[in-house]
């Protein structure tokens, strides 16, 4: 009789443990990298080609004839509201950019402080991915799941102590 209890509420601990930590989350670490330099007024390489989902680091290097100067990486495509699909703030010697592409097509880009001078091009094969989300989106999942758990606990406490009960391992008490 003690052992079944003992097992039971360990169960239950066990349980609500794993549930109760449960989060889902889409981890983009392994995404292949593709390394730009920004260098004496030039993207190199110019022209690149990479597969869905690769993470594009443009580097404005410190050692080139414009390393006093400031540029950025903008995107001639634009989204409806006239923004480049991506762009970067003013980058200093020595500054990164980041941008992951997840649809495939052509991605002509430029400096806009040095339009006509500094342009390139992603070319983007392979199928279209889905951006990861942040884990505040899997919040009606994780209360989801919370609710499961704490509801097959509760039902599995009440089933316990009823079929003892009805055993008569359990007494009710009276005073």
């Amino acid at each position: 009789m003690r052992n079944d209890k003992s097992v039971c509420i360990l169960t239950i601990i066990i349980l609500a443990g794993v549930f109760s930590s449960s989060r889902v989350t889409i981890d983009a670490k392994g995404s292949p990298t593709y390394n730009v330099a920004i260098v004496s007024y030039h993207f190199r390489p110019q022209n690149i080609n990479i597969t869905t989902g690769t993470n594009v680091v443009w580097t404005f290097w410190i050692n080139g004839t414009d390393s006093g100067d400031v540029h950025t990486v903008t995107s001639d495509n634009q989204t409806q509201s006239g923004a480049g699909i991506f762009q970067s703030a003013l980058m200093h010697a020595g500054q990164t950019f980041t941008y992951t592409f997840y649809s495939p097509g052509k991605y002509p880009y430029r400096c806009s402080v040095h339009p006509t001078t500094m342009t390139g091009l992603v070319n983007v094969t392979g199928p279209a991915l889905n951006p990861p989300s942040s884990g505040s989106s899997y919040l009606p999942l994780y209360v989801g799941l919370s609710a499961i758990a704490a509801a097959v606990v509760i039902g599995g406490v009440a089933f316990y102590f009823r079929k003892s009960r009805r055993a008569g391992k359990i007494q009710p008490q009276t005073m």
